[in-house]
């Protein structure tokens, strides 16, 4: 089996559809880690070094703005493209994750599965 070179880092506190995502990236051949709270997100981001970050904002420890401003702060993780994926719809949540450098911000209700993966591949490509 090729080794998996495109690594996705979940950070999702609805277990449902952390699982979900978890199992298409890996039906797509992502190495993919996760994460349910903020907290434990920066923890694992010690040590993991992923190629794309989909982050919520509302997470427990620690919410996800918090995190994105800490992964922003962190010259080993500054570039790294995240993408919000977030129950919130207000106009103020999604400028407020562009000022803070978000390639994306997606409303959960309002993408599916495959849209969300090929984001993902493209933005890898831009990058890559």
């Amino acid at each position: 089996m090729p080794e998996k070179t495109k690594k996705v880092f979940l950070v999702e506190d609805e277990t449902a559809l952390l699982y979900a995502l978890q199992a298409k990236f890996r039906m797509e051949d992502y190495d993919v880690e996760v994460a349910s709270d903020g907290q434990t997100a920066l923890d694992k981001l010690k040590s993991y070094t992923p190629n794309v970050i989909l982050l919520d904002i509302m997470l427990p420890r620690m919410d996800g703005w918090e995190v994105l401003r800490q992964i922003r702060a962190d010259e080993r993780l500054v570039d790294i493209p995240v993408i919000v994926i977030s129950n919130l719809t207000d106009k103020h949540s999604k400028e407020k994750g562009l000022e803070l450098g978000v390639k994306d911000f997606l409303i959960k209700s309002e993408y599916d599965l495959d849209e969300l993966v090929g984001k993902i591949r493209d933005i890898l490509e831009k990058v890559a």
